[in-house]
């Protein structure tokens, strides 16, 4: 009897799991309320619990005038979607809350928050407090895009609910901040998006903030220093050529991959030779961009040394290519040459935007231009590197700036005089 009495409650209570389990019991509960017609049950895991509470507590719906549009031809999985320019001051209206605040929950799905003002939002607030410059802001900047579950358009009045900016979070804080400086010259750039199909918003999403990144080096290309470089390197010829920028010779034949300079490895080359700091054009080279249009690639410098640190270093690795300096020195490419500059001029070194220093470097082409000559050059300036090293080639003893000072006074000593080390005729 205690047997199947234990059975019975063991029976009941799997019957109440099951039902519990099944919802059949809630499905009971509320038919019986005679107020619906068809009840459905549907579980869910904690994920989706965690998704359908962001989604009521973000569903905001804002209503604004969009007028300057064009309807984007139909997409699978997007009921609508629209691209084109918004007033900066209506698109401020969509961020505000009740209370005069950005609303932050409108950034749930963007892959970065706010960064404050790092650089280029620095940039962004002074595109907008120019005069001039603010009337271009829509084709300087790469726009917001909305993404709403439920888009509604009558004319050029538009209702969304439930939306989501997923790209453009440092511009929709910029603008906001600026808010009280906002007038109607300014234009923001909007791609509005209507669907319900979570893999569509997380598809967008991905290709919207994936781009390529673009280096603070990669811009100097665009500034007129840059471009007089590029210009000025482009007239030299029969084995003296250098190309600045890489991609853009990439479906060029004929082109000598070796020959183009990057802007990361010109600006360490320069600083090495010029500058005399080899020991920052690695783990300190953050420190060196910031001397951008004041040591390096000020507008007043002259041409001629940025041409010599690039086709030093272009001899130099082509060395190293080709065996002909031991791999051994690799770790202190650039300090072989502020030293070969050293062995090759000993005079001492111009101010970087007069005439001595076009001078200057003409001497020291004449040099490097000779293979033989800059051969021995690099040969007797590693030769520098390796007494200075005493046998240590480990990064962490040569790229410091002990090691650079002991470089620079073993070169300037009587030890100079040594027959190995000698200026080469």
């Amino acid at each position: 009897m205690i047997r199947s009495r234990n059975r019975t409650q063991g029976a009941t209570k799997f019957r109440n799991c099951y039902r519990v389990l099944t919802g059949a019991a809630a499905v009971s509960d509320v038919v019986g309320l005679r107020l619906f017609r068809d009840v459905e049950f549907t579980p869910v895991d904690v994920d989706l619990i965690q998704r359908l509470y962001n989604q009521a507590k973000n569903a905001v719906s804002r209503e604004f005038t969009f007028s300057e549009r064009t309807v984007i031809p139909e997409i699978p999985g997007v009921s609508e979607a629209y691209l084109g320019l918004l007033p900066a001051s209506e698109f401020v209206s969509i961020l505000a809350d009740d209370n005069g605040e950005i609303t932050k929950s409108l950034f749930y799905d963007n892959v970065r928050d706010f960064q404050d003002y790092n650089p280029v939002n620095t940039e962004i607030r002074q595109t907008l407090e120019s005069d001039v410059q603010r009337k271009r802001f829509s084709l300087m900047n790469n726009g917001i895009t909305i993404i709403a579950k439920t888009l509604r358009a009558t004319g050029n009045r538009f209702y969304i609910e439930d939306f989501q900016i997923v790209n453009g979070c440092q511009t929709s804080h910029v603008l906001f901040d600026q808010r009280d400086n906002l007038d109607e010259t300014i234009m923001v750039p909007l791609r509005l998006i209507a669907t319900q199909d979570e893999s569509v918003t997380a598809s967008i999403i991905k290709a919207t903030n994936r781009q390529t990144e673009v280096r603070e080096e990669h811009l100097l290309a665009l500034s007129d220093f840059g471009k007089k470089l590029e210009m000025f390197f482009q007239t030299f010829n029969d084995g003296k050529q250098l190309l600045r920028r890489s991609r853009q010779y990439n479906d060029l034949s004929g082109i000598e991959k070796t020959r183009i300079v990057t802007p990361a490895n010109l600006i360490r080359a320069y600083a090495a030779m010029f500058l005399e700091e080899p020991h920052r054009t690695t783990r300190n080279y953050a420190a060196l961009l910031d001397r951008v249009g004041k040591d390096i690639f000020a507008p007043e410098h002259r041409l001629e040394p940025y041409y010599v640190a690039a086709f030093a270093l272009y001899r130099l690795e082509y060395l190293f290519r080709n065996q002909a300096l031991d791999p051994k020195y690799k770790p202190a490419r650039y300090h072989i040459l502020l030293a070969s500059r050293l062995l090759a001029n000993a005079a001492s070194l111009p101010r970087p935007n007069s005439h001595e220093m076009q001078r200057y470097c003409e001497s020291t082409l004449e040099l490097l231009w000779d293979v033989e000559k800059a051969d021995a050059l690099f040969a007797k300036a590693a030769a520098v590197v390796e007494v200075v090293a005493k046998g240590n080639f480990h990064r962490d003893y040569i790229r410091t700036q002990p090691f650079t000072e002991s470089l620079k006074d073993l070169e300037r000593s009587a030890e100079m005089t040594h027959p190995d080390l000698t200026h080469p005729n």
